[in-house]
């Protein structure tokens, strides 16, 4: 093969692969019997799980009149150990290697190799990993490979950035809701992230000092850790334990099964059994699961679109990548970056769908199920808030005591669904008198409170009467009124109790002169 101007991949018909399954050969008897016939010639460029070793050639040639430096990199990071023999003598690198001989950053193994003008050499490599055996050589000028390298890593960067990002707003939500489905989903993102990191390398240099067999195994962990959360970020998420418990039961055990999966790799199990194993947990399993998620958006099942998608889009990508592993695809860089592309499709679509959850179960804490206002602990909260504020700078409030007069009697008239209907609309006109400032709440079966920010004691009665003339005008069948005490705060005047006692009496006023009407409590006798 000529040497490329910037960068050119090694067919496979330029590489002949020779399988050393006892791992014996010595350099020269390998290359003797690669240049005998005795390997693949159009290579078998992905032999799948295995832990044999292999040796590859490749006749190289610089065809140009001047002399030529040229890097060439194995194309597959989980790769434990690529040895390069030629004229420079070995060179080591890979996963598995603490001190590489790589020139460039370590993310894949890479060799600068000088070829003098028409120089024509045969490379001879070897290759050890006890994952899946990639073949896949490419040739680069210096200044592109470096460039290549340089625009990936910072493509990741920012990737980790976006998932580091995420990872605090989720822990927020756990912390600040006790949201299990967060922490899964956190858990679930940790994992998808340490899986990318693994298949491209990216944490190469970092853990190198560590043994073989125990990168190996993280590896291998982290895939039984990023399915079995992904199972129960899906169970959990889409509440299959309420809606459809016979498939939170299924759903329940491949979460296990992907816990536990790793272990298979402890106990000597033929590459093929363990293979298949993997194969159904982290492929066949994930489409079952879109499909699955996909009936349950065509059932308008809560949050499921945006999930599909999500999950589609992810587990698609990494399915993919499972059959490139397994060896039934080509390790072409697309299907290598496919992971990381298919969490950047998935994470705004899972982040938003836990947003809007949390959204939901936020407004279902502190606001009103029927009225949409606030409910009771959520007003004493802002009236508690907003007291001390006013004290503090020096602003006034007001407090707005309301109460659906005779409503006991629309109960037992027109019976409850009316009732909640009449509640209902008289939620909206409260809440249409508030400003936005303004805190309006259901604090009692027909009870309501309107708190006034930045309110004297005129423009109190103002909104009060307002908000009487509406509910009289509105509410027609069944006809209702409803009383209104007014209670004005100036700044340093008295407590929060003290406040709420003169709303209280102020309604109790209204009630007792009639109903229909607004009672100021300054307008009141001392007691």
């Amino acid at each position: 093969m000529a040497l490329p101007a910037e960068h050119a991949p090694v067919p496979a018909a330029a590489v002949r692969v020779l399988r050393d399954p006892a791992g014996t050969l010595a350099p020269a008897e390998a290359l003797a019997r690669l240049r005998s016939g005795d390997a693949t010639a159009d290579g078998a460029l992905n032999a799948g799980i295995t832990g044999d070793t292999f040796w590859a050639a490749m006749r190289l040639s610089n065809a140009e009149p001047e002399r030529r430096t040229v890097v060439l990199a194995h194309d597959y990071a989980p790769t434990d150990r690529v040895a390069l023999y030629g004229a420079e003598g070995m060179r080591l690198a890979g996963d598995g290697v603490p001190r590489a001989d790589s020139t460039y950053p370590r993310r894949l193994a890479n060799f600068p190799l000088t070829f003098d003008a028409g120089e024509s050499r045969t490379i001879l490599v070897e290759l050890r990993s006890s994952a899946n055996m990639n073949f896949a050589f490419s040739l680069w000028s210096p200044a592109a490979y470096a460039r290549s390298e340089g625009i990936i890593l910072a493509a990741y960067g920012f990737l980790f950035g976006a998932l580091a990002l995420t990872l605090l707003w989720l822990l927020y939500g756990v912390v600040l809701y006790r949201d299990r489905t967060a922490l899964a989903m956190a858990v679930y993102l940790a994992a998808w992230g340490a899986y990318i990191g693994f298949l491209n390398g990216l944490f190469t240099g970092w853990l190198a000092p560590l043994s073989t067999s125990v990168l190996y195994y993280a590896h291998i962990a982290t895939i039984g850790l990023l399915f079995g959360s992904g199972a129960l970020f899906f169970r959990r998420f889409l509440q299959l334990a309420a809606f459809y418990p016979r498939a939170d039961k299924g759903l329940r055990v491949l979460q296990w099964a992907s816990f536990l999966a790793p272990t298979l790799f402890f106990l000597g199990l033929p590459a093929i059994l363990v293979s298949s194993v993997f194969l159904l947990l982290t492929g066949v399993a994930p489409v079952f699961n879109s499909l699955f998620a996909a009936w349950l958006w065509g059932r308008r099942h809560p949050f499921a679109g945006v999930f599909t998608v999500g999950w589609a889009v992810a587990h698609g990508s990494a399915l993919l990548n499972t059959l490139r592993i397994a060896g039934h695809l080509p390790p072409a860089d697309w299907i290598v970056h496919l992971p990381a592309v298919g969490i950047v499709i998935a994470l705004p679509c899972f982040a938003w769908g836990v947003a809007r959850r949390l959204r939901k179960e936020h407004r279902l804490a502190f606001s009103d199920a029927l009225t949409g206002l606030a409910n009771r602990h959520r007003f004493e909260a802002v009236l508690d808030q907003e007291l001390l504020r006013a004290d503090r700078h020096g602003h006034s409030l007001a407090l707005l005591l309301v109460d659906a007069d005779h409503f006991k009697a629309v109960n037992d008239v027109h019976g409850h669904a009316v009732g909640d209907r009449v509640l209902a609309e008289l939620g909206r006109v409260i809440g249409r008198c508030a400003r936005r400032t303004d805190c309006a709440a259901r604090i009692g079966g027909e009870e309501f409170a309107l708190l006034l920010i930045d309110a004297d004691r005129d423009g109190a009665m103002q909104v009060a009467e307002r908000l009487r003339r509406s509910v009289e005008a509105e509410l027609q069948a069944p006809a209702v009124t409803v009383s209104v005490g007014v209670a004005a705060h100036a700044p340093g005047a008295g407590t929060l109790q003290a406040l709420r006692e003169r709303a209280d009496l102020a309604l109790y006023a209204a009630k007792d002169a009639g109903r229909n009407r607004v009672v100021d409590a300054a307008a009141l006798a001392p007691a």
